[in-house]
């Protein structure tokens, strides 16, 4: 009687934890994505389409080499870090942070270079050629940014990862261009690229003091399982270079075989479109440790489905509820753009429905990378990316923003039902809303 008392407290924390931890992420992910929204609209405004077009160019270009730099170790977080505190191997963990440190900066230093080479050969207007040194400072700072993160959503920490993520970023970024305004002078990309790194280092600096509480730095002690921790994050690198492939490949393709004019209209319907995910990506960054502490504890399949049943229904009817709302008033959200970007209007449909057709499936991938099947994840997201690719460079050449919208979409519509799919077959678990 006691242990049936006790599970049923442990089962009413775990679901309230839920919860209460989407309900944080998720305003948190209100609150990033109104700011970010924001930001899109006043650099929008105060950039020509083509400047605009310039800088989501090479933002797009910076969180592609993100994904390189940091390794896999985002993800790696969520799977490991939970783990290790329910052994209260903080000394793993302690070790964990430094082997990441190293790997990181490593990495984006050398990326960094890579891409600063790559553009320096291609021709910029509006000073830009003079800045380009700033994406090697960038890639680390998003790798930075983005490991930090998703390490506090592993300490259960959802709010303070979601909010450190963005919000801060693009928050110091609109006080130093609205500064800017109130000197009377103009913004360029140059400048918009300066006040980017200094809200990257805003949100990093936050960052670094709230995982250090966590960690526990004044014990010196450190263990390591570098092999471990390779294996896994390499096998999610892959996953997650593929996820990037898939969904910032139309952009570089569009700089390709169209003008920087297109990627700006491209980015801001892109940029609307991704309203409808911050309610997927509130539920499932914090569903992740969870997901991953039932299978570290080989819970039952009727335990893991009862979660997922709870997880989907969280997912999808508020995705569905945006999605329908933000598809009525479509218009007006370009229009916020400028008048120029209502022309989007099409394209920008064809991506929401892409959307509700990925949150309909629910949770497919983020179970296959946290249940030891990542590498049916990087299956699901090496087909979908050549796929991707294959539709992008047969569109976009003569449909422009119109055929990389229809490729996103199809593409959006294979994972979700690619994943579920595998779910159901190697699981024996539903990850569908119906």
């Amino acid at each position: 009687m006691v242990y049936k008392k006790l599970k049923a407290i442990k089962n009413k924390f775990n679901k309230s934890y839920l919860l209460k931890g989407s309900a944080l992420s998720f305003v948190a992910k209100v609150i990033a994505f109104v700011i970010g929204f924001a930001f899109q609209i006043i650099i929008a405004r105060s950039l020509s389409i083509e400047e605009y077009g310039n800088y989501s160019y090479l933002m797009n270009l910076v969180f592609f080499s993100n994904t390189i730099a940091v390794f896999g170790l985002n993800t790696t977080a969520k799977k490991i870090i939970p783990r290790l505190k329910v052994e209260n191997d903080y000394a793993k963990i302690r070790g964990f942070f430094v082997f990441s440190s190293v790997v990181i900066i490593i990495l984006s230093v050398l990326v960094g270079f890579i891409d600063y080479f790559f553009l320096s050969f291609q021709e910029w207007e509006h000073g830009i050629e003079n800045v380009l040194f700033v994406i090697t400072v960038l890639v680390l700072l998003t790798a930075i940014v983005d490991f930090l993160s998703n390490s506090l959503f592993a300490f259960k920490k959802p709010f303070l990862g979601a909010i450190t993520l963005n919000a801060l970023r693009y928050l110091t970024t609109i006080i130093l261009i609205g500064y800017l305004f109130f000197q009377s002078e103009l913004l360029d990309v140059a400048g918009l690229l300066q006040f980017t790194i200094y809200g990257f280092i805003v949100a990093a600096a936050i960052q670094m003091y709230f995982v250090s509480k966590q960690i526990g730095w004044k014990e010196s002690s450190t263990n390591f399982e570098i092999k471990s921790w390779v294996s896994l994050a390499s096998g999610l690198l892959l996953v997650n270079s593929f996820f990037v492939i898939q969904n910032r490949i139309d952009i570089q393709l569009l700089g390709v075989f169209r003008s920087k004019e297109e990627i700006g209209l491209y980015n801001a319907v892109f940029r609307g479109s991704e309203m409808s995910r911050f309610v997927f990506k509130a539920v499932s960054s914090v569903s992740m440790p969870m997901i991953s502490a039932l299978f570290a504890q080989s819970a039952s399949n009727e335990v893991i489905q009862k979660k997922l049943r709870n997880i989907t229904k969280l997912l999808f009817w508020p995705s569905f509820a945006v999605i329908i709302l933000i598809g009525i008033f479509s218009k007006f959200f370009l229009l916020l753009f400028g008048t120029e970007f209502v022309q989007a209007n099409i394209p920008f449909i064809i991506l929401l429905f892409g959307q509700l057709m990925l949150a309909s499936n629910g949770t497919g991938i983020m179970v296959l990378n946290m249940s030891g099947y990542h590498k049916l994840s990087l299956r699901i997201f090496i087909f979908a990316s050549l796929t991707n690719v294959l539709l992008n460079l047969i569109l976009i050449p003569y449909y422009g923003i119109l055929g990389a919208a229809i490729s996103t979409c199809l593409v959006n519509v294979l994972i979700g039902f690619g994943s579920s799919f595998l779910v159901r077959k190697k699981l024996d678990l539903n990850t569908r809303i119906i």
